[in-house]
């Protein structure tokens, strides 16, 4: 089974399990929503480094695309959690980090990855009965698709040779397959050392109880 198959079966799972119940659903609803946010201020920053003008307005008309599917995300969820939640995001600065080349790169990845996301969300939906989400999410992995070929085109405009369009997109999967695998060694230390902590404060309890009961208490004055 491919890799990218393999992601998508896990990612799907995971949805699947963390989705039960309205509220639950809503928290992801949202969480999607922050990261459509982030998107929206990394496009906006992308807009103002270009020196094209028509590359500027296409990432600002990208960028309106990504503000509308947050606000969508976010009253949806706000609805299911009944309580309203901030839409606060952290832009990421791909375009000074990278260049522009490496921002389209970064921008055809990911809108890649967001539309396989939101179909397996959709899809998810669809055998829970919940219409009214798959409809939105469904309508944005359209969207993502129009943005993944968008990307892809310009990608091959700005590099001048598919040779080099498919170095930046390796090198694209390679850096997130690093971040994979720094995220997996944290988790994994962090399960380790939670491990460790419930295993040695039963053994440290008891082996202190022993102690107690080995050492017998002195009577009297005992002199230094």
């Amino acid at each position: 089974m491919p890799r990218s198959r393999i992601q998508r079966l896990l990612f799907s799972r995971k949805w699947r399990w963390l989705s039960q119940g309205e509220r639950a659903i809503g928290q992801h609803l949202v969480a999607l929503a922050r990261a459509e946010q982030c998107s929206f201020l990394t496009l906006r920053l992308a807009a103002h480094h270009t020196p094209s003008t028509p590359r500027s307005a296409l990432y600002l008309r990208l960028a309106e695309s990504e503000t509308l599917h947050a606000r969508l995300l976010q009253s949806r969820g706000d609805e299911l959690l009944g309580r309203p939640s901030s839409l606060r995001a952290r832009a990421d600065d791909v375009f000074a980090a990278q260049g522009e080349l490496g921002f389209v790169a970064y921008l055809h990845h990911t809108g890649r990855q967001r539309r396989e996301q939101f179909e397996l969300i959709s899809s998810e939906m669809v055998r829970q009965g919940r219409t009214e989400v798959t409809e939105l999410v469904g309508q944005i992995a359209r969207d993502k698709l129009r943005l993944e070929q968008d990307s892809l085109a310009l990608l091959l405009d700005l590099a001048g040779s598919k040779a080099i369009t498919e170095r930046q997109l390796l090198r694209m999967r390679r850096a997130e397959a690093g971040r994979a695998v720094r995220r997996s060694g944290h988790a994994l230390v962090k399960g380790l050392s939670a491990l460790c902590i419930l295993v040695l404060f039963p053994l440290l309890w008891v082996a202190s109880a022993l102690l107690k009961r080995s050492i017998k208490p002195r009577h009297g004055f005992v002199a230094p």
